[in-house]
């Protein structure tokens, strides 16, 4: 990638009236800029780069990797003109290690080289890796400086029974490519890769091994029989097939047969683009509470490259999420012990970005309230948006244990309201006293989860009996006019004191 900053190399007037050659050094892709500070004067002349082959004068230069040398800069107007000669050296930009290109020739007397080559800036390290072993035998190692390339080359006799893989590593990041083994005559193993996920221009490298006492086996794509590289390694037979650099054309199924009727095969896609396959997601989840501290939300994907993942809050904040699961591109992320509310999840492999929102609803059990007024028997709970709402009522003077003792009564629906948690609403229903008087009632309502009802409650029948209530009035009364009465006395009795006193 070109580098399109500009570098500023400022100079002073002394720098200016020196006649030592300067240096200066830039990134390909890089221009650079002179600035004169000024001068005694109090000026500041503008500073050029002169061409080396045309008379133009140009205040900037930018550089390609093969414009490194001497050059002129002309700083200043009319007769005063400074001429400065800088000596550029051009680098080139660092950059990561590319993906190894791991392929497998025929050696000599029937045996095997694996070779591995990667490019990057600085020079890559390669590092063989036998079984997640490193393996430092039977290496032979070359570097090309000018086209920034590491080579490795590996004697594959010793290494037919394990999983081999080379990796390039240097400032900038680490890139691997492996040998993809398969078994004969035995079930799929967890290390079998069912399916190749690739980049054009990298490379594919497939291992076939089955007991030499076996008919010999080939590799074949779709159906097509491949030439391959055959090695004999004790009491076992493998087959290789390699191909430097992969195009789209070499999607598709590839086979390892035997003349006897075993094989094993696995699925190659070669992707023009960087790749997300989102294999498993539930985008709206409800849970219990008690299940909450041991929950996770979770996402499966198919990727290539590899991939990264940010989960979004409830309240705003991203959480990078770590990879719990990575199998052949398979990978699984998890966010665990999550708060009630809306996420997002992002995901990015390469330069594909995809994003999903998904809500969580953590629901419990209703806990239900009676409250009795003189007109009006109201219910009283929190829960998830209810499907029906009704009364259940039995007269208190029957039988209530028996179920058939027992009517319901619907509730029309109605707009509820949101309470202080995510997907929960506040319900609030009433049934008037005349319609359950002297009943035993319960509140119930239904949900997606199912159907719960409050304890019994008992209705008792509000007095409305005159005498009852004049009666009540009375007893109410008596004490008031008796404290009036004796206030009247004491203060009749203040008053003659007075009056005897003033004679």
């Amino acid at each position: 990638m070109q580098l399109l900053w500009t570098v500023i190399c400022n100079l002073a007037e002394a720098d200016l009236q020196d006649s030592q050659k300067m240096q200066l050094e830039v990134v390909a892709g890089q221009t650079a800029e002179i600035r004169s500070l000024g001068n005694s004067s109090g000026g500041s002349p503008p500073c050029f780069w002169a061409q080396r082959e045309t008379a133009n004068m140009l205040p900037v230069q930018r550089f390609t990797r093969d414009m490194g040398g001497d050059y002129t800069v002309v700083c200043g107007t009319g007769n005063s003109n400074y001429s400065v000669n800088i000596s550029v050296h051009v680098t080139a930009p660092k950059k990561p290690p590319s993906i190894p290109q791991l392929t497998v020739t025929e050696g000599e007397d029937h045996t095997v080289s694996f070779r591995c080559v990667s490019e990057g800036n600085p020079i890559p390290k390669i590092t063989w890796y036998a079984n997640k072993q490193t393996s430092r035998r039977d290496l032979k190692e070359e570097t090309n400086l000018e086209k920034e390339m590491a080579v490795s080359t590996l004697d594959g006799f010793t290494y037919q029974t394990s999983n081999t893989n080379c990796c390039a590593t240097n400032s900038e990041g680490k890139e691997c490519a492996l040998i993809y083994h398969y078994e004969l005559g035995k079930p799929r193993q967890e290390t079998e890769a069912p399916q190749i996920l690739l980049n054009p221009g990298q490379s594919l490298a497939l291992r076939c091994r089955a007991n030499n006492k076996k008919p010999p086996m080939k590799w074949f794509f779709n159906n097509t029989e491949l030439s391959g590289v055959r090695m004999y390694y004790y009491d076992s037979v493998l087959e290789y097939f390699s191909i430097e650099s992969v195009s789209g054309n070499n999607s598709g199924e590839y086979v390892c047969k035997s003349k006897d009727g075993q094989s094993k095969a696995t699925q190659v896609q070669v992707h023009e683009e960087d790749f997300i396959e989102i294999l498993e997601l539930n985008e709206s989840v409800r849970i219990w509470e008690k299940e909450k501290a041991t929950f996770c939300l979770q996402v499966q994907v198919l990727t290539y490259p590899k991939p990264q993942c940010a989960w979004i809050q409830p309240n705003g904040t991203k959480v990078q999420s770590d990879k719990t699961h990575d199998l052949w591109n398979n990978h699984t992320f998890k966010l665990c012990n999550p708060e009630p509310g809306l996420y997002q999840i992002q995901l990015r492999a390469g330069r594909k970005l995809v994003t999903k929102n998904l809500s969580l609803c953590v629901t419990d059990t209703p806990k239900f309230t009676i409250l009795q007024n003189l007109d009006n028997v109201t219910c009283m709970t929190n829960s998830s948006l209810p499907r029906a709402i009704f009364w259940k009522r039995c007269p208190a003077d029957t039988n209530c244990t028996d179920s058939a003792m027992w009517k319901e009564t619907s509730v029309n629906l109605q707009e509820f309201p949101d309470s202080d948690q995510f997907c929960q609403k506040d319900i609030v229903f009433s049934e008037a006293c005349s319609e359950v008087n002297n009943h035993i009632v319960q509140c119930c309502l239904t949900n997606m989860d199912g159907s719960y009802c409050s304890e019994h409650f008992t209705v008792e029948n509000p007095s409305s009996d005159p005498s009852d209530s004049m009666v009540l009035i009375l007893m109410c009364c008596i004490p008031v006019v008796a404290l009036l009465l004796i206030s009247l006395i004491v203060v009749h009795v203040i008053r003659k004191k007075r009056v005897h006193y003033s004679f």
